[in-house]
């Protein structure tokens, strides 16, 4: 009976032992300090949700402990930066970081640093080589073949480097890691066929064997840099490649149907889906009726609510205000606050109208923009339009920037909305008589300088 007893306590005291392992092993630790820190936390992600966030104390720590972590790939976003990270189960990833220079400052200690240092080391690479792929894309086919091929086995010669220091064994980890060296290069491929083609030059069919050696639907890397260019650039390009093959001008439409017959359901294709619907709404030489056909085949075929509800702001917001009609009254407060009214009558010059958005980069982006445009095209107004950010904000952007205060305004009724959406802030040309002259635009869309080239001949 004794006997069965200390048999049985034996027993139970394994399992418990065995269990503790399998806990303590299931753990991960992210710690670090962020030098120059744009907010007061730390949010860490996997497969774009949210799992963890931690606050920064007055010395800009942050400790994180993550439980029952599966290995994979994860990204921390700190401000409007996001990077990415690789756990495995009792990792002790300590990150050192200042926002003044987010990515070259970017460095790993502790367990699992080795990995995350290589992998920003091939991220760093990437970004280089980007850079001079732009030469490249003036060379012959043979020439551009050799420089990829020459920058692609540096980084294979890195990654051998690093495996032979590396104790750790991870067939995921490898499958990272591929992605990393060979797509960013397969991106730049798809890019020269396209380049070339639009200047009626054509690659050999041997050009494309590299497709045989990628996989199209990766569903434990969609939200990996160098997976989501490559699938992105492989459509575009491919989407090109059938259009001018049959003949069609509406290339919009074409990649949506590419999209969906090589793409498996997910929340990558339907992001893609979107782009590409919102594309073909913005495009000049898609139809009324392929616009609808767009419409239609996004809604029967996207599965996440969130994108459809997008889709269906933009659609309405086209159907507010067209092309061809006069320009409807708005109400505004100037920069001191009194309130204006915009008008056919009070515009008297051609005049770009265009909506702040709301995050700060798009921001920023936007003012270089116009900037850009209004030194360009002088005899242009450029007249912005807010309704998102507080008073105090919109000023500061406008004194720090040296933007015209006489054009910038605030909406003073916010159920004027309709006249844009905040996914794509609205652009609308207007002539010297208050006739809109486009559909639905912005002001980073591809041809919106050909727009305000037609307008500024009137």
């Amino acid at each position: 009976m004794i006997k069965n007893y200390i048999t049985y306590f034996f027993f139970i005291a394994l399992i418990g032992l065995v269990g503790c392992k399998k806990k303590q092993a299931s753990f991960a630790y992210f710690t670090g300090q962020i030098a120059n820190p744009k907010e007061k936390e730390i949010h860490l992600y996997k497969k774009n949700k949210e799992i963890k966030k931690a606050s920064l104390n007055n010395e800009h720590n942050f400790s994180l402990k993550i439980d029952s972590i599966q290995e994979g790939l994860y990204s921390f976003k700190h401000g409007n930066e996001i990077q990415y990270l690789y756990f495995m189960p009792k990792d002790s990833l300590v990150m050192r970081l200042n926002t003044w220079d987010f990515d070259e400052s970017l460095i790993f200690s502790g367990k699992g640093a080795n990995r995350n240092n290589f992998l920003m080391h091939l991220f760093l690479e990437n970004e280089k080589q980007e850079k001079l792929f732009y030469k490249y894309y003036r060379l012959t086919e043979n020439a551009f073949l050799k420089k990829a091929d020459s920058l692609l086995q540096l980084k294979l010669l890195a990654y051998k480097q690093f495996k032979e220091t590396s104790i750790e064994k991870s067939k995921q980890f490898d499958n990272l890691v591929h992605l990393a060296i060979f797509y960013p290069i397969y991106s730049q491929m798809e890019k020269y066929a396209k380049i070339n083609r639009e200047k009626h030059q054509s690659v050999s069919a041997s050009f494309y064997s590299f497709r045989k050696k990628t996989t199209l639907n990766r569903k434990d890397f969609t939200t990996f840099y160098a997976y989501r260019n490559y699938v992105n650039n492989y459509f575009q390009n491919k989407a090109n490649q059938v259009a001018n093959k049959k003949g069609i001008h509406a290339v919009s439409m074409v990649l949506l149907e590419q999209i969906n017959s090589e793409l498996n359901a997910s929340n990558f294709k339907d992001e893609l889906l979107e782009n590409a619907t919102i594309n073909c709404l913005l495009d000049e030489t898609c139809s009324l009726d392929d616009k609808q056909k767009a419409i239609h085949s996004f809604y029967a075929n996207c599965k996440n609510s969130k994108k459809i509800k997008e889709v269906k702001t933009i659609t309405n917001s086209m159907q507010n205000i067209r092309k061809g009609d006069v320009l409807p009254p708005l109400e505004l407060l100037n920069y001191n606050g009194k309130k204006v009214v915009l008008n056919k009558n009070n515009i008297r010059q051609n005049s770009v109208i265009y909506f702040w958005p709301k995050e700060r980069n798009r921001i920023l982006f936007m003012i270089k923009r116009v900037k850009y445009l209004k030194k360009k095209y002088p005899k242009i107004r450029f007249i912005g339009i807010d309704s998102q950010l507080d008073t105090f904000n919109w000023k500061t952007y406008i004194k720090t920037n040296n933007l015209s205060k006489e054009n910038q305004f605030k909406l003073a009724l916010k159920d004027a909305n309709k006249w844009f959406c905040n996914i794509l802030p609205r652009a609308i040309i207007v002539d010297k008589n208050g006739i809109i002259q486009n559909h639905f635009s912005y002001i980073a869309q591809r041809n919106f300088e050909t727009l305000l080239r037609n307008l500024s001949k009137n």
